[in-house]
């Protein structure tokens, strides 16, 4: 098996950072990082604690794959506007599609079509934070505290924007609303708030979508897939 250029003692396969490196390459796209929307406005303080957490792990899941390099072509995409204050996932995918359109032309010069064909998903998936969200990793113990053992149920929701609600089948139970729909599938995910910049965006693109789909408020953890 091909050795990891960046560690050799390691299979290239086993390397996650050379896999986003490698999947950025094959795309044609030279940067990676999912689009965060805020959507909980009642602190300033827990905001920045909450970003600080969030960011911390960005490094940290790297370092161990020897890929702090992957940093430097990292974008951190945040919309902060009180108007997203409580704002459902339908209004949200309203404006990153409207954001996206613009944003591949000017950071990769190519049309949303072209980059939704693509395996990266920073054009087709976004992470919303809203309060319950943002209570479950505050309320968490911190993660730069060397007693912390890990996260097992602090999470942000990953939704799909390409999602289409699927209706064919007349047998399929409705389940309880969420945000007004009763559908199994409502094209988001809750996912443990470390894993989701890395270990999501390396393992998430639009053929594996269904893999890791499981409805809210089921929590689920990347690192289980793996």
């Amino acid at each position: 098996m091909q050795p990891s250029k960046r560690l050799p003692t390691m299979k290239a396969s086993d390397n996650y950072a050379d896999r986003l490196e490698k999947k950025l390459q094959l795309d044609g796209f030279n940067i990676w990082g999912f689009v965060v929307y805020r959507c909980t406005y009642q602190s300033e303080s827990d905001w920045e604690e909450f970003m600080r957490r969030f960011l911390y792990h960005v490094p940290r899941k790297l370092q161990p794959f020897n890929g702090l390099n992957l940093m430097a072509t990292f974008c951190l995409t945040v919309f902060q506007d009180p108007s997203f204050d409580g704002a459902t996932v339908a209004v949200l995918r309203e404006h990153f599609n409207k954001w996206a359109a613009v944003a591949v032309q000017e950071e990769h010069g190519r049309t949303l079509e072209q980059a939704l064909m693509r395996l990266t998903c920073r054009y087709r998936c976004f992470i919303k934070v809203d309060q319950a969200a943002l209570e479950s990793v505050l309320n968490a113990p911190d993660p730069t505290d060397p007693e912390t053992i890990g996260n097992f149920s602090s999470y942000v929701r990953m939704v799909n924007d390409q999602w289409c609600p699927e209706t064919d089948s007349d047998e399929e139970e409705e389940a309880e609303p969420l945000e007004g729909c009763t559908l199994e599938d409502v094209g988001g995910i809750n996912v443990l708030y470390d894993e989701a910049e890395f270990q999501g965006f390396y393992l998430v693109d639009h053929f594996k979508w269904e893999e890791y789909n499981r409805r809210p408020p089921e929590v689920i953890s990347f690192e289980a897939f793996i």
